[in-house]
């Protein structure tokens, strides 16, 4: 699903981590590190990126216990 932000004719890498800050606070972020596939444009809504183009998507989420 996070790969299609970036365009459905995609393929890439996910490089995630966490970090626990204190026992009731954690940290967490996501890297989807994307490169188009084929050379011709997207079309409708999707219109990025053409072959050879990467795209770069972070996600930092944090998170508390009570």
């Amino acid at each position: 699903d996070d790969f299609s932000s970036g365009g459905t004719d995609r393929k890439g890498h996910v490089i995630e981590g966490a970090y626990m800050m204190k026992d009731w606070w954690s940290f967490r972020m996501i890297a989807f590190l994307t490169d188009k596939i084929s050379d011709r444009p997207n079309t409708g809504h999707n219109t990025l990126g053409f072959h050879g183009q990467d795209f770069a998507r972070f996600q930092f989420d944090t998170m508390f216990k009570f």
